[in-house]
């Protein structure tokens, strides 16, 4: 297997990751869990050390699968992802930081894990979706990070220290290939540093991206 470097971090990605949104239908019907979890297993000693998961994937299995599996390795060998957006909280379009934290918890619980290596905004389907999901989640990131920077410098598995690494990304449910062209002019296309810095650029700023761009490194200069 070849393996990346990930941007600016020292984590080292397969360049093949493993998609959790087809499980096997007849299996997630009958409660066959463990057996799905056999996937994610396979793929770990074929080299595979990215798994990417999501709410509502495979009936809403996915990231309980995927935590069988995670729960059988040890933790800091694989590099686990999960989403959110204003679907997955359904708080509608004006979600509490609680609202957000009880997603994000339960995500954490179906994976059997206490961080998750990649968060990403994800589905939002127009360059209006985008906006909207920026205004209202943007800065519930910007608080978890805020939060670990400050009072968990060394990244406990306490309170809001949950992520220790998170990305945004606009993409939609078919990845950024199928983003609509208007949309991928303002996609953000970089990820968080491990831990302590914090790094987004834009494929083609706009003033909208500048205002979330600016405010974010003038939080890291501070």
């Amino acid at each position: 297997m070849y393996y990346k470097r990930y941007g600016n971090t020292d984590m080292m990605v397969s360049a093949v990751g493993l998609g959790t949104m087809r499980y096997d239908d007849e299996d997630i019907k009958a409660g066959r869990l463990e057996k799905c979890a056999e996937i994610p297993l396979y793929a770990f000693e074929k080299g595979i050390n990215y798994w990417d998961t999501a709410p509502f994937y495979c009936e809403d299995k996915s990231e309980i699968v995927t935590g069988i599996a995670l729960s059988q390795l040890k933790r800091s060998e694989v590099y686990v992802t999960s989403k959110t957006n204003l679907g997955t909280i359904d708080a509608g379009d004006h979600p509490t930081k609680d609202d957000f934290r009880r997603r994000l918890e339960t995500s954490l619980d179906r994976l059997k894990t206490d961080y998750i290596d990649f968060y990403h905004m994800w589905c939002m389907l127009s360059l209006e979706s985008w906006e909207k999901h920026m205004d209202a989640l943007y800065g519930f990131f910007l608080l978890f990070f805020n939060f670990t920077l400050t009072v968990f410098p060394t990244v406990t598995s306490a309170d809001f220290a949950m992520l220790t690494f998170f990305a945004l990304a606009c993409t939609s449910g078919m990845g950024f290939s199928a983003t609509p062209p208007r949309v991928k002019e303002n996609i953000m296309t970089a990820a968080a540093a491990f831990f302590t810095i914090l790094f987004i650029s834009f494929s083609s700023p706009s003033s909208y991206a500048n205002k979330y761009s600016n405010s974010l490194f003038n939080i890291i200069s501070a």
